[in-house]
């Protein structure tokens, strides 16, 4: 019964937001007991608030993820439409190598061409965020079952209708995992925009890792961890939702 009522009223997922707000908002209360648990007597520099650097840190993660599954998708759904089985192999190839290659060094590659600032940062989490889509958009359509397209197609629809109307409800539950990988992926790694000039929440961690203060590092740390378990929460919510099933 509690598992029910947990499942239908959303509890975890609402907690999981009101202590994303009440840290964001009351911060400065909880430092002062972090300094107190953790016995830190340095004080700390404070050149933006949490607030914006918040703010900053969702625009970035939103605009990398949403081009990223923009073009992960569209390039998987050409793919397997027009049946370029060579560019599916490759993609596939290159999915398992794009994922082995660091953020990082994706980044600093970009800074000589880009400069500093969220650009560099936005596409390199973009090309990073775009494997795990595009190869669970592949496995997706590959595990449909081709009786019920041949069905479908016997019905009288074309090619189109049959990969929007019976395809992609059918392999949704797989794009949505690769969705919810590259998502939880782009949570982390978006802190690492920080050392080129992004901001964000990265920058209390970077700060807090030069001066040795770990209340700064758990300042920009514990409001990536709920966002990411936030996500996580909500992707588990679609992923399971009746529609899909």
């Amino acid at each position: 019964m509690k598992k029910k009522m947990g499942q239908k009223f959303w509890i975890r997922e609402l907690l999981l937001l009101a202590a994303l707000v009440v840290m964001i908002k009351e911060y400065d209360v909880f430092e002062l007991w972090l300094k107190d648990v953790l016995n830190v007597d340095k004080a700390s520099v404070e050149w933006v608030p949490l607030q914006d650097l918040v703010v900053q840190y969702l625009f970035i993660v939103l605009v990398s993820i949403f081009f990223a599954a923009l073009i992960g998708f569209s390039f998987g759904s050409l793919i397997h439409l027009y049946q370029w089985n060579g560019l599916r192999e490759l993609a596939i190839m290159l999915g398992g190598l794009g994922v082995t290659f660091p953020t990082v060094a994706i980044m600093a590659l970009l800074v000589p061409a880009m400069g500093y600032g969220y650009e560099p940062v936005i596409l390199a989490l973009i090309i990073y965020g775009i494997f795990p889509i595009l190869t669970a958009t592949l496995d997706g359509f590959r595990e449909v079952d081709q009786e019920i397209v041949l069905a479908s197609k016997a019905m009288g629809m074309n090619k189109f209708q049959v990969f929007w109307k019976v395809e992609i409800p059918l392999a949704a539950s797989l794009i949505l995992a690769g969705l919810r990988t590259s998502t939880i992926i782009s949570i982390a790694a978006a802190t690492i925009g920080a050392t080129v000039g992004a901001g964000g929440l990265g920058l209390p961690i970077v700060t807090g890792i030069r001066t040795n203060n770990p209340v700064l590092i758990l300042k920009g740390a514990l409001p990536v961890m709920l966002i990411a378990m936030l996500v996580d929460r909500l992707f588990y919510r679609l992923e399971h939702a009746k529609k899909w099933q």
